[in-house]
């Protein structure tokens, strides 16, 4: 792992790069392919759940003891970056490889979950195909970019800062140190987990207080208001075949209205 830059010649990144940060440096819960669908895993509820706060927006407090999400975390990072490290530059992973990047991706994130919060009231009135082909679509962009985000730069480290209590749920709080055409920044990430079976999943990312969940709501509400549902997994469809950074609406992702990705992360 590369040692990462003191903080004195660490700079935070500019606001106007943060665009290109989020889709190069972070990525994400776009962030989860083969294995099992979430859908198989969760019986869909018959209305959706109230809309939560964003992670950023609850009462701030001091961060606490670090307790089994970080260590999911932690854990599942550190073995995704041994799996992309084994992969020669420049190639794509093979069929057992990518199998098990695959299983961490889907361990670890909770496409399903997002799905249900970003959708809000929207996923009560979604047929159970509506609410499997999306969920299945959100999990192939968000693991499609990823993917591509790690596999591009592993010059990075991640540093674990506490944890703080949202009922039931953890807010993980790291910063990523990594270098970018050899100058050092860093970005700060929160992970947003909740307790699932004997482990930890993780449902929204916010990076440098953007949200995935809030991300996704908002093209989800902007687009399901002009085109419906089969609109929406329609686009999702059509960013997914193009493989890019690109929002759902088209565009480079950025703020409230790109397509914020997790980060990715690594060993302490």
């Amino acid at each position: 792992m590369s040692h990462s830059p003191s903080l004195s010649a660490t700079r935070r990144t500019p606001s106007a790069a943060r665009p290109r940060v989020l889709r190069a440096s972070l990525l994400a819960l776009g962030l989860m392919l083969l294995g099992r669908s979430a859908a198989a895993q969760t019986p869909a509820p018959a209305a959706a759940p109230a809309p939560s706060a964003p992670a950023a927006a609850a009462a701030p407090s001091a961060p606490g003891p670090e307790t089994g999400a970080t260590r999911a975390l932690r854990d599942a990072n550190v073995r995704l970056r041994k799996l992309l490290q084994a992969v020669p530059a420049g190639q794509a992973p093979d069929a057992k490889t990518s199998r098990a990047i695959t299983e961490e991706l889907r361990s670890l994130f909770d496409i399903e979950d997002l799905a249900k919060r970003a959708l809000a009231s929207h996923w009560g009135t979604m047929t159970p195909a509506q609410r499997k082909t999306l969920t299945e679509t959100l999990r192939d962009v968000v693991e499609q970019n990823y993917l591509s985000q790690l596999r591009s730069n592993l010059n990075y480290e991640i540093k674990y800062e506490g944890e703080e209590a949202r009922g039931a749920d953890q807010l993980v709080h790291t910063r990523i140190l990594a270098q970018r055409r050899g100058r050092p920044f860093e970005v700060r990430i929160d992970y947003l987990l909740h307790p699932q079976g004997q482990g930890f999943r993780a449902y929204d990312v916010v990076t440098d207080g953007v949200s995935i969940l809030e991300n996704y709501r908002s093209q989800f509400n902007r687009i399901i208001r002009k085109d419906g549902v089969d609109g929406l997994i329609k686009k999702m469809k059509a960013r997914l075949a193009r493989g890019s950074g690109e929002s759902l609406t088209g565009g480079a992702g950025s703020g409230g209205s790109g397509s914020a990705t997790p980060a990715p992360a690594g060993q302490r």
